[in-house]
């Protein structure tokens, strides 16, 4: 009996086997994944980001004078018409407003990209309003910038802005006036050594000039930097660090000195519709100003009135000289930040740049550009690495346009005579005493 039961289980499971071989031949194939693999997380370039285009609506604040700002409406305009998508809602900031911490500050909150002062950068970024924009800084991008530029867009190891342009201040001379100020004995032309500044105005008055032998902004303390720094040879950034030794170098107190000497031959150019005019006919010797507000003036003047006049660019060559640059940041509040920098982009292309540079007087700020350039501008492509553009300032630290806005207001007041130049150098100092630097 139980080798029949046996005999039964095993045909029972040979049928089995003949009948399910066809599956065990052929077994049914693995489900797909529903979604790819996960990869290595990779930032979104603002290539990239192109392909993924999105409507988007963006808010731009702009601290920018009212022509620089029809310039980048028109960019932006450009732009818009190629992406019909993107529409840009607009907020200028005046660069000469009274409260303008509190406008740039409202500014931000308020938009998805800003445009400032480069000055305001760092700060903006160390009180939380700002996202990083390391991702416009692909392939070479960075290695284009200029180290006195890109070092005020870094902190805490990210790149906090997206630098438009540069103008650093420039010095002007009336030809005329510094012909009739050389002798049998010796040459008199720029750039002039200090000794020549301090003898400048007693020339004058024993030619019988009857002109200032300086013209400067009486409210711009990159205006009277620009100055201090052309006389003593000295970084203009020094004057804003307190470690440094030109607060007890002999050449500052001159320099100092010349300015509290000779007060009555420094003329205001700050609100003089008809300055460029005078100047050109020789109530100036010298003058200070932005290299974009004195290209404009030339090229607006006479052809006879320009000759008389040239601009002396050696003021750029010392350790630093104020950039005075803007840039486009990233709004913490925004959340269109892949629109942000695809317009971004657009917007600080080399096109854009080198359009800037022809209707605004801005340098670029990409050094590739520079060797096409029609001015003496490009200069500063071949400038040694020790010197200005090239070296970042010491004056990196929180509050840095408030201390330039402190100094500001005390070269005000000493220029219309309520502030004594020695308290001025004592309240300058004493105005630096809580700095405290930070990476």
């Amino acid at each position: 009996m139980a080798r029949r039961k046996t005999l039964l289980v095993l045909i029972i499971l040979g049928l089995m086997a003949l009948f399910l071989s066809p599956w065990t031949a052929a077994p049914l194939p693995e489900p797909e994944p529903s979604s790819p693999p996960e990869q290595p997380y990779e930032p979104l370039s603002v290539t990239a980001a192109a392909e993924e285009e999105s409507p988007a609506d963006l808010s731009i604040a702009a601290v920018i004078d009212q022509a620089g700002f029809n310039q980048l409406r028109s960019q932006s305009g450009e732009y818009q018409t190629r992406h019909p998508d993107v529409s840009v809602r607009w907020t200028r900031i005046d660069p000469a407003s009274a409260t303008l911490a509190g406008d740039i500050q409202a500014g931000i909150e308020a938009s998805d990209m800003a445009l400032v002062p480069n000055e305001w950068v760092r700060d903006l970024a160390v009180s939380g309003e700002l996202q990083p924009v390391d991702s416009a800084f692909n392939g070479d991008a960075l290695s284009e910038q200029f180290g006195a530029v890109i070092a005020q867009m870094k902190w805490n190891g990210y790149l906090w802005g997206v630098p438009r342009g540069l103008d650093p201040y420039v010095l002007l001379w009336n030809k005329n006036v510094l012909s009739l100020l050389q002798s049998d004995t010796a040459a008199f032309a720029p750039p002039l050594s200090l000794e020549q500044w301090e003898v400048l105005p007693q020339l004058m008055a024993e030619k019988g000039l009857i002109a200032s032998w300086l013209a400067i902004d009486s409210a711009d303390p990159l205006a009277i930097l620009a100055w201090l720094g052309e006389a003593t040879g000295q970084g203009q950034d020094e004057l804003l660090d307190r470690s440094s030794d030109i607060w007890s170098s002999d050449a500052f107190d001159r320099a100092l000195n010349l300015l509290d000497e000779q007060r009555a031959g420094i003329a205001d150019s700050r609100g003089n519709a008809d300055f460029w005019d005078a100047f050109a006919a020789g109530q100036y010797a010298a003058a200070i100003a932005k290299g974009s507000a004195a290209k404009q003036a030339l090229a607006d003047l006479p052809v006879a009135a320009r000759s008389g006049i040239a601009i002396d660019r050696s003021i750029w060559e010392t350790s630093f000289v104020w950039p005075n640059g803007t840039s486009f940041v990233l709004s913490s509040h925004s959340e269109q930040e892949e629109a942000a920098m695809r317009w971004v982009a657009e917007m600080t292309a080399s096109g854009s740049q080198l359009d800037n540079y022809e209707e605004e007087g801005l340098l670029p700020v990409s050094r590739s550009i520079y060797g096409r350039l029609a001015g003496d501008e490009g200069i500063l492509a071949s400038s040694a690495a020790s010197l200005f553009p090239n070296q970042a300032p010491l004056a990196a630290e929180p509050g840095l346009p408030i201390r330039i806005a402190r100094l500001g207001a005390m070269w005000s007041d000493w220029y219309q005579g309520r502030l004594p130049t020695g308290e001025w150098k004592e309240r300058w100092l004493g105005s630096l005493a809580d700095t405290k630097p930070y990476n």
